[in-house]
């Protein structure tokens, strides 16, 4: 990823193809992942799925694919699959938070308030970080108030 650092993103996304079709490289899946974030930054999120979805065929309990994945079908709008990776992921990376969060918000754009308040509960116990934890906290409070007749 130095290409990517230096603003040469063509290098870098010569080099990412390389090692995502390399059978011998030590993890394609994570070629594919940067291959993604590399075309999620200039906002071409059908050639983002196309490699998250090449390095499911890897290896389709990549939880950093399904989360990538997740964002994408968030973005296209399509908050039931986006949660099922989100929650898919969660089961692979049970010790980190953003899973969680990112279910909890498909839950509430689903209307399911409560289900995405107990997800905000759980991701809260595993954040160290006092402002991640303040942001997570605010989300919480955004999702009490909307829920609460006027």
């Amino acid at each position: 990823m130095v290409y990517t650092e230096m603003g040469e993103y063509d290098k870098a996304k010569a080099n990412l193809l390389i090692a995502a079709n390399a059978s011998d490289y030590m993890t394609p899946e994570n070629a594919c992942v940067n291959l993604a974030l590399l075309e999620m930054k200039f906002n071409k999120p059908e050639a983002a799925m196309r490699h998250v979805d090449k390095g499911l065929q890897l290896n389709n309990r990549f939880a950093p694919l399904l989360n990538l994945r997740a964002i994408l079908l968030e973005n296209q709008g399509k908050l039931e699959e986006a949660l099922d990776n989100y929650e898919r992921a969660g089961l692979l990376q049970p010790e980190t938070a953003d899973n969680a969060i990112g279910a909890a918000r498909m839950l509430f754009k689903l209307g399911r308030t409560q289900d995405a308040m107990a997800k905000i509960e759980e991701a809260l116990g595993k954040i160290k970080d006092p402002a991640e934890k303040q942001r997570v906290l605010e989300m919480m409070h955004e999702i009490e108030k909307a829920d609460t007749p006027k």
